[in-house]
């Protein structure tokens, strides 16, 4: 873990030269004074040395000098330009489709548009794919502003110092014990949940954060299935205001998750129950 939270030894030799200062500890040097451990000797003593306290404070100080920080605090003065040019071609920030259902698009394109011409249906296809490329470029800028939002409002977060795949940040629990946690962005409660709950979803999603929970581990594609801790951002509404994003954002602490159990029905190997934790933030 210690690996996904500092990126490369670079980083790693610079935490630890900042940990020396703050705690009695000796590290190897050359004559040049410069750390003289080998890779897998490096995040040993890494890992032998960490303190949760100390350590947390240290990472988050290099953090804020790094350029992952530097992208999610600039985020916000980027995204009004690729907004307003969305709209001036296509006025509602929706999606084209569903990126986990192409084929089933064009498919449907193909079948249900009989009458169109070809070109017709061509021009339909790009628009759509135009869409979703841009609302993508608005959704990462969106998503790092956030997870510069939850650092600053949350003193207990331990960022990763680089993009890492299925972790964004790592929490100590109330065992003293790390624990990652990968920010994950839904833009619905999942069309089950609107289906179950009719006109009063949104209503109901608002009021039972967890019931949205189970149903977004329960209906995951299971291509990219994982029972992995997650902070959720849903958004309930696609055009949101950015004030009103700031706002929720501000207010969420990230120190009770809520317990979630839920079955998933796998193609292969059938039903199997899971207990995640997790927090859910929602966007309207």
């Amino acid at each position: 873990m210690y690996k996904k939270i500092l990126s490369n030894e670079n980083n790693a030799k610079m935490y630890l030269d900042i940990l020396e200062k703050r705690k009695s500890i000796n590290i190897p040097r050359n004559r040049n004074n410069r750390i003289s451990l080998k890779s897998n000797e490096l995040w040993n003593f890494v890992e032998n040395t960490w303190d949760n306290d100390i350590s947390k404070d240290i990472i988050r100080e290099i953090f804020r000098e790094s350029e992952k920080y530097f992208n999610g605090k600039t985020a916000l003065s980027r995204l009004p330009q690729l907004v307003d040019e969305f709209k001036k071609m296509f006025e509602f920030l929706q999606w084209g489709f569903s990126s986990s259902q192409c084929d089933k698009w064009l498919q449907s394109l193909n079948n249900n548009y009989k009458d169109i011409s070809g070109e017709d249906k061509d021009k339909m296809a790009s628009d759509a794919i135009i869409k979703n490329r841009r609302l993508k470029e608005i959704n990462t800028l969106r998503n790092d502003y956030i997870e510069y939002l939850l650092f600053e409002s949350n003193e207990n977060i331990i960022p990763t110092l680089k993009h890492n795949s299925g972790v964004d940040f790592f929490i100590v629990n109330s065992d003293g014990e790390l624990e990652k946690w990968d920010q994950k962005v839904s833009k619905s409660v999942t069309n089950e949940f609107k289906k179950d709950f009719g006109d009063d979803w949104k209503e109901i999603a608002i009021s039972n954060p967890a019931i949205v929970a189970e149903y977004l581990y329960t209906y995951q594609d299971e291509s990219r299935f994982d029972a992995d801790n997650r902070i959720f951002l849903v958004y309930l509404d696609d055009d949101i205001n950015h004030s009103n994003i700031v706002n929720i954002i501000n207010t969420i602490k990230l120190d009770s998750p809520i317990n979630v159990n839920f079955d998933y029905k796998h193609k292969n190997t059938g039903i199997k129950n899971y207990n995640v934790k997790c927090f859910v933030i929602l966007l309207y």
